[in-house]
């Protein structure tokens, strides 16, 4: 799905030693994804948060139908710990 291939982008973009994306646009301004991955399957552009981790410096969410964070339709890669 979207989430985990705009995840694994965000990481490649940490990786590149420009420190963490702030939002999908700066994945798309720097080619890593195509505009038309920021999107979820419900037209509802994907989050970016900080998340505590070298690897993966930042969760990438899709808060599904609903578009509100919260519901159990949320997908986040990675999940919360």
């Amino acid at each position: 799905m979207q989430v985990k291939k705009v995840s694994q982008a965000a990481a490649q973009f940490a990786r590149s030693g420009d420190g963490a994306p702030t939002s999908v646009d700066d994945l798309v301004g720097r080619k890593y994804i195509k505009e038309a991955d920021k999107k979820d399957p419900w037209g509802n552009e994907l989050t970016l948060e900080p998340y505590d981790s070298p690897d993966q410096p930042v969760r990438v969410c899709s808060f599904g139908a609903d578009g509100k964070s919260g519901g159990d339709d949320d997908l986040c890669d990675p999940e919360k710990q």
